[in-house]
């Protein structure tokens, strides 16, 4: 039986990297960029796992996760690529979040 991930983010080379790593003959990971695709992909399919960037342009990466928590109870890793964004914002806990991520990316010359 194979496993869908969901990844919901605005870095294409990240959503790759993820991609690269986690798909096998088992695991199916599935990319968006947009608000409205994830919520589409969301809802029309089964997940084992949402890995989400809370830094999203569109909209604020909590306000998405609090609707996919609402629609579906799956676990939901939240990443962020600014240091303390997620910390200080809110907990785990407080959020609906299952876990989360503070990121940092190192470009090479």
């Amino acid at each position: 039986m194979t496993k869908r991930i969901l990844v919901i983010g605005n870095d294409l080379t990240g959503q790759d990297e993820v991609r690269n790593e986690l798909e096998s003959a088992c695991t199916e990971v599935i990319c968006v960029k947009s608000v409205q695709e994830a919520l589409q992909v969301f809802l029309s399919r089964e997940f084992a796992l949402v890995i989400l960037d809370a830094d999203l342009s569109e909209c604020d990466g909590y306000s998405l996760l609090e609707v996919m928590q609402t629609a579906k109870p799956i676990p939901i890793l939240a990443v962020s690529s600014r240091r303390g964004r997620i910390s200080e914002s809110v907990s785990p806990p407080d959020n609906g979040m299952d876990a989360y991520s503070e990121t940092s990316y190192c470009l090479k010359d």
